[in-house]
Formats: structure tokens, sequence, C-alpha cells
């Protein structure tokens, strides 16, 4: 696994993805977009896992909205969905 690039639209991170790798999942929504049950698509050029659907070719809509998984907050710290961090501001 390797991170891959941020705040770019699905479109780029798919084709960043595409290039590093045969095998690409993309995660959109918690399922509420389609893919699997959890958000998963397989959008590279091998699909390992059938039950993964694959990436729509003309793809999908993806806006931006609240992240309702579990996230706590402190006063210099921060963790969201059990990846911490700082805040260095």
């Amino acid at each position: 696994m390797r991170d891959g690039p941020e705040d770019v639209s699905v479109e780029q991170a798919i084709a960043w993805g595409r290039s590093q790798a045969d095998v690409v999942w993309v995660r959109v929504g918690n399922g509420d977009l389609g893919g699997d049950d959890g958000g998963y698509f397989s959008a590279g050029t091998r699909h390992p896992d059938p039950a993964i659907p694959m990436w729509p070719e003309h793809g999908t809509k993806v806006t931006e909205r609240p992240y309702d998984g579990p996230w706590r907050a402190g006063v210099d710290w921060f963790e969201i969905g059990g990846i911490s961090g700082a805040d260095d501001d």
C-alpha cells in the first residue's frame, strides 16, 4: 500500500493509482455512493476480488459531505477514524 495524493479529484487519484499498480481500490462514502457495503470500487486494470464492483466507466459524482465516523479532538491533537495527528497551527 502507498499513500496517494491528497486534495485532488477522484479521477486524479485513480489516475495516480493506475500509474503505480494494476490493482487499485477507491473508496467513496460509506457505501452511500455505490460500491460494496463499505463504499469500495475496483478501479485498476486487474480486479482480484469479484465482490468489489468495478469503478463506473464514466465515473460517479462524488461530493464533499461531513464525516460521520468516529472522531476525537484535544487541544493539540486529533483522531479521526483511528488516524491520529497533531495540530501544527
